[in-house]
């Protein structure tokens, strides 16, 4: 129409770019219908102003900053206290106040087709992150980014630590992660968490984009719940089924809090963390049956393993150059943890873990009991990783030889009766 383009061309003097797109219509679409645009012979709103749809549309083509909201539903999860560290939240909502985060007005408008179904999700508890995002493309850039990005040859590249969640959620779960759910947890053969995480729904301010279609609640887990009203009539209803957690969690979970988050962010600048043992303990998280367990395992290998471990040493005489790899990793980790016990239980897990790599034939089920003694050593590990980042600022290499000695000093010791 030719007064969609007149507002297009009179807009652009307020873009902050000169690039345009052909995408440009794509862009003030999506716009316009964020900012009320009566939609499929919808009646017009008398309350828009269009003095303020103007004003609201030259600030989105000026705007340097916007706002993206990630909700994370906690599935499975038992009650739990509020919590708050750096710009995340976890919470419940009210049916209202879910309605309200989610812009329902603004999906329906957009995905007219989509359900959203409210009073199931209210019903859950929520990981809630939020982040500010540079504004640097053209509208059209900013609501069809894959036209926009440069031509790469080599679209089925990998990028090794990328886990398909948002940085700042993943940034998120592996602060959470270092808490002792795997303790907490009151069913884990069920979950060894307590919680899991099937999806994110992103709410983007950014009105050039187009909005996620409404998330569904047929990913959760929903189990039947039966009540009898004052009369005597029974009734069936769909609840989240939750694993339930002890009491130690109310006492224990609030000290995940600003000052605990604040020193993970300082330990995650130090040369101990240049190696990925956030991405393989989110991974862990992530990931069903072995591979869970093999991830928690690689993450206590990114923790405490050093490349050299793998090469042979040229000093045969001495004692510690003929430490196998394996070992290296299992006294350095006794010596993170302060626990001589742990380089046993590493030992026997790295063996679980060698006879599914190599197809061992006699290969039996790994229990419940292995896979939590995988996750509680490598949560202990990237704990132990953080307090010693804060603690003393040593490079990777002095602070692996350090743990390897006195490691050796520890799993030397006689072990009580």
């Amino acid at each position: 129409m030719p007064e969609f383009k007149r507002v297009i061309e009179a807009c652009q003097p307020y873009v902050r770019s000169d690039k345009r797109g052909f995408s440009d219509a794509f862009a003030f679409s999506n716009a316009l219908k964020t900012l009320g645009l009566p939609l499929g012979g919808a009646p017009d709103r008398v309350d828009l102003d269009l003095r303020t749809v103007a004003s609201q549309l030259i600030g989105a083509c000026q705007s340097t900053v916007q706002q993206r909201t990630h909700f994370c539903p906690l599935d499975l999860a038992g009650e739990l206290p509020r919590l708050e560290f750096g710009t995340a939240t976890v919470r419940s909502f009210s049916r209202e106040e879910l309605a309200m985060a989610f812009e329902v007005d603004r999906v329906a408008a957009h995905h007219p087709s989509g359900k959203l179904d409210l009073e199931s999700l209210c019903q859950l508890q929520w990981l809630v992150v939020r982040e500010e995002i540079l504004v640097r493309d053209s509208p059209s850039g900013r609501a069809s980014p894959f036209f926009e990005e440069p031509f790469n040859p080599d679209w089925g590249a990998v990028h090794p630590h990328e886990n398909g969640w948002p940085e700042a959620v993943a940034d998120a779960v592996f602060f959470l992660l270092l808490a002792p759910w795997e303790r907490w947890t009151a069913m884990p053969r069920t979950n060894i968490f307590g919680f899991q995480i099937p999806w994110i729904y992103t709410v983007d301010s950014d009105p050039f984009k187009l909005p996620a279609e409404p998330p569904s609640a047929d990913n959760l887990t929903f189990s039947p719940e039966f009540w009898t009203d004052r009369w005597g009539g029974e009734h069936e209803v769909e609840a989240p089924a939750r694993v339930g957690f002890y009491e130690a969690v109310f006492e224990e979970l609030p000290l995940m809090n600003q000052s605990a988050w604040a020193s993970v962010q300082l330990a995650q600048t130090s040369p101990l963390f240049d190696t990925p043992v956030q991405h393989f303990l989110v991974r862990a998280f992530q990931a069903n049956g072995v591979d869970e367990f093999l991830a928690h395992i690689t993450a206590i290998e990114a923790a405490v393993g050093h490349v050299d471990d793998h090469r042979p040493r040229k000093d045969r005489a001495n004692p510690r150059a003929r430490m196998k790899s394996t070992e290296r990793v299992a006294v350095r980790l006794a010596a993170l943890v302060g626990d001589g016990d742990a380089a046993a239980q590493f030992r026997q897990i790295f063996d679980l873990r060698s006879a599914f790599i190599h197809g061992r034939a006699d290969l039996n089920p790994i229990s419940t009991k292995e896979r939590l003694t995988a996750r509680s050593l490598a949560r202990r590990a990237a704990r132990g990783l953080v307090d010693l980042a804060v603690g003393q600022p040593l490079t990777r290499e002095v602070a692996l030889e350090q743990l390897l000695e006195d490691g050796i000093q520890l799993t030397a010791r006689p072990t009580s009766a």
